[in-house]
Parts: C-alpha cells; structure tokens; sequence
C-alpha cells in the first residue's frame, strides 16, 4: 500500500501518523504531525495562509481537508523532526472577540397606570423598549439571527443552518468574550445545536436531536474486528411510565380584623395545641419604650405586641396633665379623639407644667401609626407560610411582571378639605363619605383607597395605610365610621355652614365596628413535604407531542422533578366558597381546589416541557464507538461526538466515529411554546 499526504503541497515524509479529526463546537481542533526538518522548513512559508491537508492511499478515496492554518512548528522527537501544529480555522476565531448587544431592555421615560384598583392606589408603570443600538435592523433578534451574526463576523459569510425547532426569545445577552466563547454561548439560546468544519472548510450548525447519526452510521461500512461496533440503545426500561412534576403553591389567602370583641376572641385561641387558628389578624403596635413589663417579661423598644395588650401594660403610668388626671389610654379614648387627635395629645402628652412629656408623647406617636393600621398574621397561620406578599396573583404588566396591589376591604370615612365644601354643597349634603368596604363575601364588599405593605415577612406583620385621592377632595381619610356624619345646609351662607360642619368632625367619635378584610399571597412553608406543592402528571403521548417524536414504550418507574418557585409557581386565588378547602390545604397538605389554578396553562405548559425534557434523554437512539476502512464521506451529524482520519505509515487507513455517551438535557423553557415564555419571562412585548 502506498501513502502520499501532501500539507500545503508539501510532500510530508511522515514519521508518525497523518490524518484529521472533526469536533463539534466552538473550539478549533488541532493535530500535531511529526514531519522530517526538510519538511518543517518548507513548511514555514506557510504560515498565516489557509492550507489543505491531502491524503492518498491505494484502495481508498482520497481524503482532502481544507482551510487548515499551520499555526506553530517545534521541536520533534529526534533532533532530525519537527512537530507541526495544525489547526482548523476555528483557531482563528479565538484571536478574535466579539462584542454584541442583543435585545437590551431600557426604560424610554414613559409611564403609564396600572389598569387596577382605585385612583388613589394605581401604579405608575415604565414603559420598558428594547434599545435601538440592540436590535437587528429594528426588529428583535431571534435565535437564529443571534448565531447567524456572530458567525458571520467570525467567518466572513453566513453559515449553514438547520430548522429551529426549540429556542429561547433572545433578551439582555451580552457578548464581550473570544470568538469560540461567542459562538457557544449563542448556540445555547436554541437548545441542541452545534457547530462544525467540515472537510471542505464550510462551518456548518446543525442539530444534535434531528436523529441524523443513524444514516452515518449506517453509511461508515463494516466495523473493523476488534474496535467495537455500533448498535441503538432500547430504554424503554428507563423511561418512566409518568413524570410527576411538583410546583409550589403561591396561593392567595384571606385574613380579616373585627375589632368588637377581638381580643376576647383572641384570648379564647388555643396557641399551645395542634388546634388550627382561625385567619384573624391581630392589631399590633411596635413598643415604643426603652423597656417594658409586659406578663412577667421585659421586652425591649419595637417589640410587636397584640395592641390591647399593650394597653393593659402601660395601665396605671399615666401623668397628672393640663388637661386633667387623666385615666386608663383605652379603645373608647382613641376612637373618641381620633378625628380630632390634639384632644388626645393635651390629654396625655403635656404635663401639668405645660411641658411635653416626652415618654407619652412617644406612645401617641406610636398609637398614631398603628391603631388600626398595623396587622399581625396568627402566629399557627404565619407559621404555615415560607413567604407573604402583600400582591394578588393576576399580573397588571406582563413586561415588567407587575402584579396588582391587594387592596383592603374595610370600613373608611374620608373627611373633606375646605376647599371641596364649594364642590360638594350644592350636590352632596352629607359632607365627606364613609364606606362599609367589609362584608362576609369580598365579591359584596367595598375595596379602600388603602395600600398594604408587609413590613416583617417573617413576623407576618403588615400594614395599611389610606391614601387621600389626588385631587384634593380629601383632607384626611380615617379607619372606621362615625355614627352622625356631619351635614351642611344647602341654603344660607355657605362660608358660615362650612366653618360649622368642619368643626363639627373634631367632636365625633369614630364607631367600635371597625372591620377589615386583606388578601394576602403566600408561598406554603408546610407541611414539611411534598404535600405542599403543586402536582402536575404528564403522560408519555404529552411528551410525544412537544419532541415531535414517538418516545416509545415507557416501562420504567415514575420520576418526579421539581420546578423552582423563581422560575414558576402554580397561582391560586382566594374564594370564599372554597375557603375551607384552602385551609386545609396549608394545614393538611390537601389539595388546591383546581378552578382557582389562575395560570392553569402556564403550568400545564411548563410542566409537559419539564417531563418532554427528561423523556428526550431516555429515547432510544443509534451509539457506538466504532473504526471502519477509511471513509472520506463520514461526517459530523446528530449525535456524533467525533470522526476521526488516521493513516499510519503501516497498515491500513481508519475512519473511528464516536457517538455522545449520553444526551445532555436541554433547557426546557425552549420546550415551551413562545407565546407562554414571554408571559412568564416578563419579555418586552413588541
């Protein structure tokens, strides 16, 4: 058998063996041949320009690989050789780096309300754009435009490319890296593909999935003995009858505060047994003194305390004041002077002397921010939940991933400014308004120009806080009712009247009836297992349906995976008519009422992706790691790992092509349909 290889037409007198490997992926591939020193110094005249490899062989088809760089010569084996150091151009690529923006979201300045609530609690909401210097040709970037542009840098020309079947929309990548760098990056925004040179120099991408490496396999020729062979893998054993995928469950849930009779109520709650709380907020207040005694324990400045206990703690340390002894500061005190609070404040906060009594004047300050605004989740309830969110489950945004406030349904007076008397006599006698929000079912009650914040997540406390409307209408908005609502005569002078009817708010007391009700969103801490999550069930003919392939007969045991709460929760929203079912679902680990599911095909779709994702690794498929007589045509395709080309200076020329010992799962967000993924990536909408 003769041999005759030529490198850059250069006859190469070969010490060791000759030939070339084909990789995947963004690095170059590089062979080093033993050539005689004649040989190496012809050699180094071509450096820096593109070569072809050439093989001749009797009996075979000759083997010619083009556009291969010589890139470094040194020292052989024995001081008359020199190792060569060849290169595909792929080299070239990393002495090069890529800087691209793609899909970079900005705010544009703009804002826009919340299409939610009541004026006085709307969100003003950015409008989010993708930069214009990020775009292609003002038009988003797609997958295949991504890899197409860095390519086409790198290779002067567009690649070959296959049909995206699964891809990420492209947002916010940024390239700054060395040219391989870049293209392995961009190739992972569409799931499965890769890269290569083939023989003639063409960089081609291609689809690691598509199945094509059966008919390479097919078309190699007979293994030669001894050096493997080739075979498809049947997994149907592996496969699992079902996939069970688990979400957490992110689930509204109502709480409500009746103030007549509340603390009675809350004596009577059994916390040192399994007995369920009911959900019952408590008001508290954060104590402002440097200490207090409070049931045989001193507790330090912004402790939370139940608010009538509180009260029974500072009972008896009140001061002899300009406004006389003054008794027991009590539920009836505050209601009393509320609407008018410096009553309150010459009654308790000024000594005798006239001076500030800088201690009660701290309580005031404090009663001030919390009677009424300041709520604490039952501790048996808080304890259930891993988080509390003071926003309902629906999105008002889908760019921003928005969600709308919760609002409080509770009973509220908004007392008028002066200036709206003018308004408001000739069409309004009642001055001001007040408003009965609570009711047994929310779908009857009234929501309040309020916000709610959670203030301390863990301690479950939250506050709500009233929200005067922006047009000036309101001096002042107030928790509770009055039982006369002052009026104004329609006749007479109206100055006069006014002056009256505003005094008169400062004598009325607010009403003990004060009721409120909040939908709060919590993830579920317990039961401390699965039973707190979310189950969805796939079946093998879902996952078909997403592969575009029949994933054949499962017979292996069920798997369950888990989806992270930050990728996807399933969203539950509160109703009344399954309250109980929801109660038992945070006490028991009992199942979620699915009509309440909000992002039912969200969930679905995320699910059958997971599952399809963990089927694609267990199909069956064509492997080996195989050597054949030499075969110029085999190529780089589906799964195949490497084809390698060897001709030693004795025996027979070899072609070996290896197969991926196992499929890498591929993101599964690329399994899910586009239009789901831009929900839930919060992706600018163009």
């Amino acid at each position: 058998m003769s041999l005759i290889a030529r490198l850059a037409g250069v006859d190469l007198s070969a010490v060791g063996p000759v030939g070339w490997t084909f990789t995947p992926g963004g690095r170059p591939h590089t062979r080093v041949m033993e050539v005689s020193q004649r040989v190496a110094d012809e050699l180094l005249d071509k450096r820096g320009d593109f070569v072809s490899l050439e093989i001749e062989t009797t009996g075979y088809e000759p083997l010619r690989v083009e556009k291969l760089l010589i890139v470094d010569i040194r020292a052989g084996k024995t001081p008359y050789t020199r190792a060569v150091m060849v290169a595909d151009k792929r080299y070239l690529w990393r002495r090069k780096v890529i800087v691209r923006d793609f899909n970079m979201r900005r705010r544009t300045g703009e804002t826009r309300l919340g299409a939610e609530g009541r004026i006085e609690t709307q969100q003003a909401l950015p409008t989010v754009a993708y930069a214009p210097w990020s775009l292609n040709k003002g038009q988003a970037f797609d997958a295949a435009a991504c890899i197409e542009s860095v390519l086409a840098e790198l290779d002067g020309g567009a690649p070959t490319m296959p049909r995206i079947r699964r891809s990420i929309r492209i947002e916010g990548l940024f390239l700054n890296d060395s040219g391989d760098v870049a293209v392995d990056k961009t190739l992972a925004t569409a799931a499965g593909l890769n890269v290569w040179v083939d023989r003639f120099g063409t960089t081609r991408v291609y689809d690691m999935r598509d199945g094509s490496e059966a008919q390479v396999i097919a078309d190699a020729g007979p293994p030669v003995t001894g050096t493997g062979y080739h075979g498809r893998s049947l997994r149907s054993y592996a496969r699992p009858r079902k996939v069970h995928v688990l979400f957490e469950r992110e689930s509204e849930v109502r709480f409500d505060f009746v103030e007549e009779g509340n603390a009675a109520n809350l004596s009577t709650v059994d916390r040192g047994s399994d007995a369920r709380e009911p959900r019952t907020l408590e008001n508290v207040i954060l104590q402002p003194d440097s200490s207090l005694s409070i049931n045989g324990a001193t507790v330090a400045r912004g402790t939370i305390l139940e608010f009538n206990a509180w009260l029974a703690a500072i009972s008896g340390t009140e001061t002899r004041t300009i406004g006389g002894a003054a008794g027991p500061l009590s539920q009836a005190y505050i209601r009393k002077y509320y609407m008018q609070w410096s009553f309150l404040v010459g009654r308790y906060g000024l000594k005798i002397s006239g001076q500030p009594d800088t201690e009660w004047q701290k309580r005031l300050g404090a009663v001030r921010s919390s009677w009424r605004k300041l709520f604490r989740i039952l501790p048996r309830w808080r304890d259930k939940m891993r988080s509390v969110k003071a926003y309902r489950l629906a999105a008002i945004d889908p760019t921003t991933g928005t969600r709308a406030r919760t609002e409080p349904y509770m009973d509220y007076i908004s007392k008028p400014s002066a200036a709206s008397f003018t308004s408001t006599i000739k069409r309004n006698p009642d001055v001001g308004h007040q408003v009965a929000g609570w009711a047994e079912r929310l779908e009857d009650g009234v929501a309040a120009p309020a916000i709610v914040t959670v203030l301390d997540e863990e301690a479950g406390v939250i506050r709500v806080d009233l929200q005067a409307d922006p047009f000036g209408d309101a001096e002042a908005l107030a928790p509770g009712q009055l039982a006369n609502l002052p009026t104004q005569s329609v006749t007479g002078d109206m100055t006069d009247t006014a002056k009256t009817v505003y005094l008169a708010w400062g004598i009325q007391p607010l009403l003990s009836t004060f009721k409120l009700a909040v939908v709060l969103s919590c993830v579920q801490g317990a039961p401390n297992n699965a039973g707190r999550y979310h189950k969805v069930t796939v079946e093998p003919s879902a996952g078909s349906a997403i592969l575009g392939v029949d994933i054949g007969e499962c017979l292996g045991e069920d798997l369950t995976i888990y989806v992270p709460g930050g990728e996807l929760t399933a969203r539950f929203a509160w109703s009344d008519d399954f309250a109980s079912e929801i109660e038992e679902a945070f006490h028991a680990g009992g199942a979620m009422p699915s009509t309440l599911l909000t992002n039912a095909d969200q969930v679905k779709a995320v699910a059958e992706a997971a599952a399809a994702r963990e089927w694609q690794t267990f199909l069956d498929r064509e492997e080996c790691s195989m050597t054949v007589a030499l075969n110029a045509e085999a190529r780089i395709a589906g799964a195949i790992a490497m084809v390698d080309h060897t001709i030693m200076p004795k025996g027979p020329p070899l072609t070996t092509i290896m197969t991926i010992p196992e499929m890498q799962p591929v993101d599964r967000m690329t399994l899910v349909p586009t239009s789901i993924q831009n929900t839930i990536r919060h992706l600018v909408q163009p």
